[in-house]
């Protein structure tokens, strides 16, 4: 995405299809082609969090970002998911990634709040 057209939102819900596309992106990058395997969890979720808040940062200067990551492993169990934020809706928002492969779940939050 052309960094000129990002750098001047003020408003975090014209962000979220590029945050949702930033957290599949790197959720892709670190987990396609690999098999749960719980000693390097908390290495990809440092990875994917680390590599949303710079591309994020880089996009938009103009937040505070939170990520967020949670792997689970595909074992037919359910997963349930839900966070609630008191803010200014009309500049903060919140998107979740999910990314999915024959081994694993993850999903991914990005938050932007306005500086």
């Amino acid at each position: 995405n052309d960094l000129s057209m990002t750098e001047n939102v003020f408003d975090f819900s014209q962000l979220v299809d590029l945050a949702q596309a930033t957290g599949m992106e790197c959720m892709a990058q670190t987990l396609d082609n690999v098999k749960y395997t719980p000693n390097k969890c908390p290495d990809w979720i440092h990875n994917i969090c680390e590599a949303v808040i710079e591309k994020m940062r880089t996009a938009s200067p103009n937040f505070k970002y939170l990520v967020s990551c949670i792997i689970v492993q595909k074992v037919g169990a359910g997963l349930h998911y839900e966070s609630v934020a008191h803010w200014d809706a009309k500049a903060d928002a919140a998107v979740v990634a999910r990314y999915e492969n024959e081994t694993m779940v993850c999903l991914c939050t990005v938050v932007g709040v306005a500086l």
